[in-house]
């Protein structure tokens, strides 16, 4: 990992009463909450524990109550959220204290337990959201899972640096044998439910390169240095080694011997009541289910009296807690009416055996954290170094993982034949390093003979395989997306094609590379690893090619691709009118990834706020800019628009996406493929629209062809409706208009942040770069508007003297960031197509001066456009008022500020700088 600070995130409880009333009623009101952190930092590591105390009425005329209560929220670092994978432990955590613990009490009443009999092992749960909008999928600082806190009725945990005596082990190991049972009897009874607990089950992802294996040798070191463990040396290297592969951690056993276990129960998770009276334990609760798991339940005991037990029961009471396990474990079973004959003493030691082997480098791995000191003024501000300490080193570098094609031959014989031989192949990197940030894109030459008699072929390919670093895996959900993609080459794009012939189109709609399969791990379809590969044809050997993202697209390629990406929407619409059932299940597939969180953005658009802001010429538009910028990104990323609006969209439309190919005779464009649909989701076309228009065009199809480029998306796309038998009157142009004018709004932000990788420089030769990917998402996008408006600055203005310099970047950062937003601020009313040719030719004269033809081409633009205010004041007061509203000069001091920077930079008038200074002084003074 990085070095450094982790950044810590300030989390709070906002809006508590919409989350009350889900569950004690609609009348409920609120008067009052506190909330403060319920545990010393480091005491959780997956999560913020903040004790709540609420004062209620249920309703108007009820009297006030006192709840109090427990909120888990996220935890305050991205290392900790990587780590903990907090947006499916949240959902996955609450789905256990909502359903699966009231199924388990359903379950026990069936067979004849009241009420007060049925297993109540968690605390009261008040209901959980995952952000405060309604979209399904969001997740963000706001989401909450709220109990009872069960500390003020008298709960307590145990020392986890000594473990519990005899009698708390003995009642936490009853209830353990119970809830373990419970899920074996539903195993057996409600098969088909159990599956579906099965599914809510599956355990976190553990990154290939898990830091596990250096962690490991030095357990092994340490223990053969100990005189008294050394002598089991031969034992401890045998099982050690398997923690560094994931999936040791939670391996499924053979039947009858798999239920669900909590996979976490230590001491730290265990709670425990003492009746005031007898003063002994009464009763226990379990909490911190984030991380479930189908295992064997009996690594679930080991691993709990090993990590969890004082030294004096560990000596002494080992056997008793085993039986103890044993005979409530049976007992339990016995009274659900499951046959216990399979888990008979003597298979239930031979089991144990295994999983207490198995289990042991967990149990080792536990050390770290049962030992650790934990200061009560500390900070858990740098988790690197937590576990760095005496142990664990992190690699201070990214590291790369070697990405290599292998197996090659099965792949292919999926699509070409179990007769397929594959004679020999190729692979290189298609793509230099950077140009793709979210999967290795290699190109692959393989000569075949499909039978043993067959001639030789060719086929020349694209595997797309996973991203070289944890951190992109991590970031682009690589084992969700993988399959994603595959899903719409196999299926999505083959279903769009069958409803065109159905409804009688008759070209049909080709616009993806073509599939040769897709595979996820050559251990089996449910596991992932760095075996997944895509495959497809290599549109680049058939004279496809993609235009510049530092460039854009030229108009030419610009109709084209709006043409089809009409087309593409169009279809989409058409699917859910005429078979709306099929159409849910593509919508289930169109989940777009977790959207990063604010604090993502917040740098890089508050110093991009503060730019726009203090700039004398971009400052009329700071008011907009502020807002469509202050959006929260992180939520506005996959919202949904209104349903009507809403249809399947590639979701990253930009030049790096889309291949073009020219007809070699008319050189002309004749065809257009999309590429690279990790990310598709169910949302507003327009929004993929604009993102495509702001991202891809050149300057001068931005500026001139604009409006053409919008007509024709929108002709299109009414004409594949209407030839889709869809009825387009919810599409008219002036709802279009409208529903434009909104998306832009939402998008602009999004629009924003991709400048960093459209300006993003990479090099050819930089092939070992291990920090390129964090670089594009370091550098800040300031810095990189104002390198690229260097640039582009001295290109418009043909600046050679560097004295110019901070002239032409502040005017290439105008040219540059004008072209990029000028078209969304005109669908929002709030420019004028003439201002921005006029604002450039005055800087055009502060620096370089102008010649008589341009002199006067500036005059009349110039005298246009005052008289255009004086004829809007004279015919429509009420709105010239609006506007005289907003055209509020520039701040002094920024302008001042700005001022003084640049004259005193040119070295004939620099001598004169205190002079200057002294004189902009006074002036703003006497203002």
């Amino acid at each position: 990992m990085p070095g450094g600070s982790a950044k810590i995130y300030q989390i709070e409880l906002r809006d508590l009463e919409p989350l009350l009333r889900k569950k004690l009623g609609d009348d409920l009101e609120l008067v009052d909450y506190a909330a403060e952190s319920l545990l010393p930092s480091g005491e959780n590591y997956g999560s913020t524990m903040l004790k709540v105390h609420a004062v209620i009425k249920r309703s108007r005329t009820a009297d006030k109550e006192d709840l109090e209560l427990v909120a888990k929220m996220l935890p305050p670092t991205d290392f900790q959220r990587a780590m903990f994978d907090s947006s499916y432990t949240f959902r996955k955590e609450a789905f256990l204290y909502e359903e699966m613990i009231s199924s388990y009490q359903r379950l026990e009443r069936e067979f004849g337990l009241r009420d007060e009999e049925v297993f109540d092992i968690v605390p009261e749960f008040y209901g959980a959201r995952y952000s405060l909008t309604e979209d399904e999928g969001s997740f963000d600082d706001d989401a909450v899972l709220l109990m009872r806190n069960l500390k003020v009725l008298g709960y307590y945990t145990g020392d986890r640096r000594e473990g519990l005596d005899l009698e708390h082990a003995k009642i936490a190991t009853v209830a353990l044998a119970r809830f373990h049972a419970l899920g074996m009897a539903m195993k057996q009874h409600k098969p088909e439910y159990f599956d579906c607990l099965k599914a809510r089950s599956k355990a976190l992802k553990f990154p290939d390169d898990n830091g596990f294996e250096e962690c490991v040798n030095m357990f092994i070191r340490v223990m053969k240095q100990d005189p008294e463990i050394a002598v089991h040396s031969d034992f401890i290297e045998h099982i050690m080694p398997k923690a560094s592969d994931p999936s040791h951690w939670f391996t499924v056993p053979p039947e009858p011997w798999s239920t669900i276990v909590h996979s976490d129960f230590w001491v730290n998770n265990i709670m425990f009541h003492k009746n005031p009276i007898s003063n002994e334990v009464d009763d226990v609760k379990f909490v911190d289910f984030q991380n479930y798991l189908l295992m064997s339940p009996l690594r679930e005991l080991t691993f709990f009296l090993l990590a969890s037990m004082n030294a004096d029961v560990m000596e002494n009471g080992f056997d008793q807690l085993l039986n103890l396990y044993y005979e409530k474990f049976i007992d339990v079973l016995k009274r659900m009416r499951v046959d216990t004959e399979p888990f008979a003493r003597d298979k239930f030691d031979a089991r144990l055996k295994i999983d207490a082997y198995e289990e042991l480098p967990h149990c080792s791995f536990m050390l770290k954290i049962m030992t650790s000191e934990v200061k009560e003024d500390e900070k858990f501000d740098n988790p690197d170094k937590f576990m760095q300490e005496d142990s664990i080193k992190m690699p201070e570098k990214i590291e790369l993982h070697n990405v290599e094609l292998r197996e090659l031959e099965s792949l292919l014989r999926k699509k070409l034949g179990d007769e397929l031989k594959v004679i020999n192949h190729s692979v290189e990197p298609l793509l230099p390093p950077g140009e793709n940030y979210g999967s290795s894109i290699l190109k692959v030459h393989v000569v075949v003979k499909k039978t043993k008699d067959a001639d030789e072929e060719t086929l020349d390919l694209v595997a797309k395989m996973l991203p070289p670093t944890d951190l992109q895996r991590m970031i682009f959900e690589s084992s969700t997306t993988f399959r994603k993609e595959a899903f719409l080459y196999e299926e999505l794009m083959p279903s769009y094609q069958r409803l065109g012939q159905e409804l009688g189109a008759v070209d049909a709609f080709d616009i993806v590379p073509e599939f040769y399969g897709a595979r996820y791990s050559l251990k089996g379809e449910e596991d992932f690893d760095d075996d997944a590969v895509i495959l497809m044809q290599n549109l680049k050997v058939l004279g496809y090619y993609t235009g510049s993202r530092r460039e854009g697209t030229d108009f030419e390629h610009a109709r084209a691709a709006v043409k089809v990406l009409a087309r593409f929407h169009a279809l989409g619409f058409a699917m859910k009118l005429h078979k709306p059932e099929y159409f849910e299940i593509l919508k289930e597939r169109c989940k777009g990834l977790t959207p990063p969180p604010e604090q993502f953005y917040k740098e890089p658009i508050e110093a991009l706020i503060q730019a726009t802001s203090n700039d004398p010429e971009m400052s009329i538009h700071s008011d907009f800019v502020k807002a469509a910028l202050s959006q929260d990104s992180s939520k506005n990323w996959g919202t949904k628009s209104i349903e009507s609006w809403s249809t399947i969209i590639h979701s990253d439309f930009w030049v790096n996406n889309i291949m073009f190919h020219k007809d070699p005779k008319s050189n002309r464009v004749d065809d257009v493929k999309f590429v690279d649909f990790q990310n598709y989701q169910y949302m507003s076309p327009l929004r993929e629209l604009i993102f495509f228009f702001v991202t891809s065009l050149k300057d001068d199809v931005m500026e001139h062809k604009f409006d053409e480029l919008l007509d024709l998306y929108y002709g299109n796309f009414i004409e594949v409706l209407s030839r889709l038998k869809c009825d387009t009157n919810q599409f008219t142009r002036e709802k279009f208009e409208e529903r434009l004018k909104i998306d832009a709004f939402v998008q602009f932000p999004q629009s924003v942040v991709m400048l960093n990788i459209l300006t993003a420089d990479v090099h050819k030769d930089d092939v070992t770069s291990q920090n390129i990917f964090q670089e594009v998402l370091n550098e800040t996008m300031l810095g990189k508007l104002r390198r690229e408006g260097v640039r582009k600055g001295r290109s418009a203005l043909d600046c050679k003297d560097a004295t110019t310099h901070e002239f032409s970047a502040h005017v290439g950062l105008l040219i540059y960031f004008e072209a990029f937003m000028y078209n969304v601020l005109r669908l929002l009313g709030q420019q004028n197509s003439e201002s921005r040719m006029m604002r450039f030719l005055m800087w055009h004269r502060k620096s370089m001066g102008l010649d008589y033809d341009r002199t006067k081409i500036a005059v009349q633009a110039l005298a246009r456009f005052h008289a255009l205010g004086i004829t809007m004041k004279h015919h429509k007061p009420d709105y010239f008022e609006l506007i005289k509203s907003k055209s509020k000069p520039p701040e002094l001091p920024a302008f001042a500020s700005i001022f003084v920077r640049i004259v005193c930079g040119d070295p004939e008038i620099g001598i004169h700088s205190d002079f200057i200074k002294e004189a902009m002084a006074q002036k703003l003074k006497d203002a």
